[in-house]
């Protein structure tokens, strides 16, 4: 994956509990690539999910804004 692919949460990205502020249908663009050693994270910026704080508080402690490649994956053009 590179810098403006297009992506949404894959079927694993949507059971973890990290990935709970995207919303299931959401889709992507990624932003910012984040590699440390040999593990890369990715910075996307969703549609229609906002990653922060609410009135009240943070959204949940659990939630991350670094996302794993396991958790996405890339959108197919639709077949005409």
């Amino acid at each position: 994956m590179k810098v403006g692919d297009l992506v949404t949460l894959s079927s694993y990205g949507r059971r973890v509990t990290r990935t709970g502020w995207i919303k299931v249908d959401d889709v992507g663009i990624i932003t910012k690539i984040h590699s440390h050693f040999r593990q890369v994270s990715y910075e996307v910026m969703w549609t229609k999910s906002r990653f922060g704080w609410k009135s009240g508080g943070f959204i949940n402690w659990g939630h991350e804004k670094r996302l794993s490649r396991r958790d996405l994956k890339k959108v197919r053009r639709e077949s005409r």
